[in-house]
């Protein structure tokens, strides 16, 4: 470190502080002492009751040449940065200003430090867990990462220098972009930009504290004027009901479909860069419709994969039963009952038998699929992420968004025959929505066609590209 760290400004600096003359110099150093021995004392203290005492001794080291622990406490009750200042007050002028400029670099390095230190202990207080991202998935798709507000993201993509269209693939419940594996490689083979994601809570993105003060700053609900909406679900060709849909997560939590349609229109305003065509499975295709309302600028056209009908959702549930449901999504999140269950279902035996049930095919039901959708289950924070999630009982339903106004996008919806999650009814009767242009059912697959009978959606999708490469081709 320099002698003088007048040494270290620059021509305009330092003819900035010669133009100081006289008493107004004295007071400036005068107020400068009485500054720093405020800010430095104040730092101390804070960085103290962090428990940064290794941190702040190697600092301490760095500053003054010496050893000092955290422990040696001066008798004035100062610590050493602030007591070394206070003794320099009986020190001239000249004296503490050749000193107090030789520690200019290194009261900075203290407090930018102290600032990027106190960051993290905020970022500690909702982070649960960051993921270690392995290099690829399963079939050698390499896995990158992007920071969305602060928070870690995994994604994945092929053919990004294809001049085809760009595709983003979004996830079903609880699953992660691995799902797409088998998805990826057939579409960018096709010429098409091909990208999957795992939503914030999901896969390998960062586990988060759902309801804390710093989590909800990030949440999609935050900035909105969300109120309960009015809206008709369609139980069939031409049968309507009326309901009142809560927009807000009943927990106020950071995992909500408002949130997961901001990270995805951030990410391909960022990462892709370019419109794109949805695809969304289950949940995901809910999380694609509120993208295309949010940004329908940005949206060419929308694929719904068995879309999440959410018959758990308050307004879909009978009043009878409402309570007991947000009882047992108590009982999971705040009791020994959670840990136990989720312990009890995430080995590999439950994790297979688990998915034997949306999968018609069970031979389809492989190591491979079982490894990529439990591994995340593993990491801590992913209990909490996991019960928060399926505490979601309010928010947007499939019906509420195929009628809003702002989605312009034209869609395609498919499903799998033998599904036993999505109701047939409903689901062969969205073509009432003016949106959707193409109702497509799979024979002999369940609730993850993309996954159990690739080549199907993957021919679909495609054949929806070339749908719409036809209609922008043809004059207005």
């Amino acid at each position: 470190m320099p002698a003088c760290a007048y040494d270290l400004l620059d021509g305009p600096s330092r003819a900035s502080f010669h133009r100081i003359k006289g008493p107004s110099k004295k007071m400036t150093l005068e107020r400068a002492r009485k500054m720093t021995l405020a800010i430095a004392s104040r730092l101390e203290a804070i960085v103290i009751r962090l428990e940064a005492g290794r941190w702040l001794a190697v600092v301490r080291a760095s500053i003054f040449g010496s050893k000092a622990h955290l422990g040696d406490r001066r008798t004035t009750g100062l610590g050493p940065l602030a007591e070394w200042m206070r003794v320099q007050r009986t020190t001239p002028d000249s004296t503490w200003r050749a000193r107090s400029f030789g520690r200019v670099r290194s009261l900075a390095a203290f407090v930018v430090g102290y600032c990027a230190f106190s960051w993290c202990s905020e970022l500690q207080g909702f982070l649960l867990h960051r993921p270690k991202v392995p290099p690829s998935n399963p079939v050698g798709i390499p896995n990158k990462i992007w920071t969305w507000r602060g928070c870690q993201i995994r994604y994945q993509v092929l053919g990004e220098d294809n001049s085809g269209p760009s595709i983003v693939l979004l996830h079903g419940l609880l699953v992660n972009a691995d799902h797409w594996r088998k998805n990826l490689p057939a579409l960018a083979d096709q010429g098409a930009r091909v990208y999957a994601i795992d939503l914030l809570g999901n896969g390998y993105t960062d586990r988060l504290v759902p309801g804390s003060p710093q989590a909800k700053n990030l949440s999609g609900e935050t900035a909105r004027n969300l109120t309960e909406v009015e809206t008709e679900l369609l139980l069939e060709k031409g049968v309507r009901q009326k309901v009142t849909v809560p927009q807000r997560h009943p927990l106020g939590s950071v995992y909500n479909i408002f949130t997961w349609s901001e990270q995805v229109t951030d990410f391909v305003r960022e990462i892709v860069q370019s419109e794109v065509i949805l695809v969304g499975n289950s949940l995901g295709s809910l999380v694609s419709l509120q993208a295309g309302i949010d940004a329908p600028e940005l949206v060419q056209g929308l694929v719904l994969v068995n879309p999440r009908f959410r018959q758990e959702h308050v307004s879909e549930a009978p009043a009878l039963a409402r309570p007991l449901i947000s009882l047992v999504q108590r009982l999971l999140r705040e009791t020994w009952l959670g840990q136990w269950l989720f312990d009890t279902l995430k080995t590999e035996a439950a994790v297979t038998e688990i998915l034997k049930e949306p999968y018609f095919d069970p031979s389809q039901v492989t190591e491979e699929l079982v490894e990529v959708l439990r591994r995340p289950l593993l990491m801590e924070g992913a209990m909490e992420s996991t019960f928060d999630i399926l505490s979601y009982s309010t928010g947007p339903l499939l019906e509420q968004l195929l009628q809003d106004e702002r989605l312009r996008s034209p869609i395609w919806v498919c499903w799998g025959q033998r599904d036993p999650w999505t109701p047939m009814k409903r689901v062969k009767a969205l073509d009432e929505f003016p949106n959707v242009e193409k109702l497509v059912e799979f024979p002999n697959v369940g609730h993850c066609p993309h996954d159990e009978s690739p080549s199907l959606v993957n021919g679909l999708i495609l054949d929806f590209l070339q749908h719409l490469s036809s209609k922008a081709s043809k004059p207005a």
